[in-house]
């Protein structure tokens, strides 16, 4: 609960703090930074879950879960290089994608953890 005024600010101020602190240039990686903050929202909240997998004894459910993360994230550099499509549009789309995959992480965390 306390991550989502923290990362609400992030998501509202990047853009302009980076331009601000690093300078003019930088507020495209502020824009980088907003596009990915769900991703590091849902990753931080489901990420103190992991533990629940070794405890639960479903290393391998984990394994799979790890696994289909990075071919999730290799399938989208892949297709996005072939299709020539546009870094912004990479990125939130690796945002939304991996947003969903952590939420999945965290329903599955969970379920095992309620036995």
């Amino acid at each position: 609960l306390i991550s989502v005024p923290v990362f609400t600010v992030i998501f509202l101020t990047a853009e302009p703090l980076f331009s601000m602190v690093f300078g003019k240039n930088w507020g495209i990686v502020g824009l980088y930074a907003m596009i990915l903050t769900p991703k590091f929202a849902v990753e931080f909240v489901s990420s103190t879950l992991s533990i629940t997998f070794e405890i639960t004894l479903k290393q391998k459910v984990a394994v799979i879960w790890h696994l289909s993360l990075l071919f999730t994230s290799i399938f989208l550099i892949f297709l996005c290089d072939l299709f020539k499509i546009d870094f912004i549009y990479f990125i939130t789309s690796y945002s939304i994608l991996l947003s969903f995959l952590y939420l999945i992480f965290f329903l599955m965390s969970n379920h095992f953890k309620k036995g």
